[in-house]
């Protein structure tokens, strides 16, 4: 009698551990996914976050160059300076968190085209100021257009990113009402 309870006690044991070792690793699995989809909703803020700024930059730029191109003072130019180094570093902000998905890449191409090119157009404007005195309105019309679309391929990465996010967001829910 005293070696089946014994017996028993042991299988109990061993069953208990081995139910133990399944629900660990279960938690494990589930708050690392969890840890995951939040990430990748902070992630997909982030990528929002960062093409509100490319607009905000550009419009910086801008400024500086409306400004220069109205008063000829050279100061006018301090955020067109500025914006042109916080460019580059907002394109390598952003580089990483766009997601792999083909729209999205093509999309970054785009915009980092229109985006050096809107900037060419700025360039230009101010040189045409500083020799000419006067900038035409044919090349303000032109540098208007590639703001434009800078404009819609910065909606079309955001519309992308924000499905990304409603569909991490919805992973998010599910792994939070789950790991517990």
């Amino acid at each position: 009698m005293r070696l089946t309870m014994k017996r028993n006690l042991l299988f109990g044991l061993g069953l208990s551990l081995i139910l133990l070792l399944i629900s660990s690793t279960a938690s494990y699995i589930s708050i690392t996914d969890l840890i995951q989809s939040s990430r990748m909703v902070n992630e997909s803020h982030q990528t929002i976050d960062n093409l509100n700024s490319f607009l905000s930059i550009l419009k910086d730029a801008e400024t500086g160059q409306r400004g220069f191109i109205l008063t000829g003072d050279p100061s006018f130019l301090t955020p067109y300076t500025e914006a042109k180094e916080k460019i580059a570093e907002n394109f390598n902000a952003l580089m990483p968190k766009i997601g792999n998905t083909t729209l999205q890449k093509e999309n970054l191409e785009k915009l980092r085209f229109d985006v050096a090119k809107r900037m060419e157009v700025l360039d230009d404007n101010l040189k045409s100021k500083k020799i000419n005195g006067t900038v035409s309105n044919e090349d303000l019309l032109k540098g208007k257009t590639y703001m434009d679309d800078t404009r819609a391929v910065i909606d079309s990465m955001q519309n992308e990113e924000r499905r990304l996010l409603d569909l991490r967001t919805a992973s998010l829910k599910s792994l939070a009402n789950i790991t517990p």
